[in-house]
Parts: structure tokens; C-alpha cells; sequence
């Protein structure tokens, strides 16, 4: 070993030299829950947060009451970006730009109830002129 006068390691000494370290293959069984509820609350002592809940289990969960950015958002999570458009059948081009819009104008927070129009289409949707096809 590397060391110096007063026994202290010196520059670039290498501390493992490719032996194994402890836990190296060794199997470790489940954690006790008293043992899980100490490791909890030492970590709340430090500060550290648990996980982050989704969906229902965020005591912030409003539901059927979001707001409408909320369940767009939520909706395009789900199915992702509208490259087509379900009325006129036009696909995605740089040039236009396709939108969820909903079909029973009622805001449901399903995913089932948002179908994907161009622009063109979901205007005339929303004025009334012209029918949705549903899939």
C-alpha cells in the first residue's frame, strides 16, 4: 500500500484492486416491515420525501373535476400526439397541426371520449357543422 510517513493514503492509491466487494453475489431476503417503517423515518429525519403518488393516489386527485388543460393533457399521456385527422382522414404534415377534441362535449376524464381532428374539422365540430365519426 501506498502510504506516507504518517500513514495516511498517498495521491492515486487504489483502494479495491479488483477484489469483490462484500455483498458480490450474495442473495439478501425481504425486508422486514419494522425494519422498512425504521429506514421511513430515518429518511424523513434527513429530509428525503417519499415516492411521488400518480393518478388516484395524489392526495391532489380532482377527478371528473380537472380542469380542461388537465384532461387534454391526460388524454394525449394516453394516446399520444394526433398525427390524423378522424374526420377528413388527412395524416400529419409539418404544415398542420391536430387536436384531441372531445365527443360528447360533457369533459370526461376517458380516454375513449377525445377523438383526433385537424384544425379545420374541430372548428367545424365545435360550431356544430358537421358529425364525428366515433371509433
Amino acid at each position: 500500500m501506498n502510504r506516507d510517513s504518517k500513514g495516511r493514503f498517498m495521491k492515486g492509491h487504489k483502494v479495491n484492486l479488483g477484489r469483490p466487494g462484500f455483498w458480490t453475489g450474495k442473495k439478501r431476503g425481504p425486508i422486514p416491515e419494522h425494519v422498512k417503517m425504521k429506514m421511513s423515518v430515518a429518511q424523513k429525519k434527513i429530509g428525503n420525501k417519499p415516492p411521488i403518488k400518480h393518478g388516484e393516489e395524489h392526495p391532489q386527485w380532482k377527478g371528473g373535476s380537472a380542469s380542461y388543460v388537465a384532461k387534454h393533457t391526460f388524454v394525449q399521456r394516453l394516446k399520444g400526439i394526433a398525427k390524423e385527422c378522424s374526420n377528413c382522414g388527412l395524416q400529419d404534415k409539418n404544415t398542420r397541426r391536430f387536436n384531441w377534441a372531445n365527443v360528447s362535449k360533457k369533459y370526461k376524464r376517458e380516454a375513449s371520449d377525445y377523438v383526433s381532428l385537424c384544425v379545420s374539422c374541430h372548428k367545424k365540430w365545435d360550431l356544430g357543422k358537421i358529425k364525428v365519426k366515433t371509433t
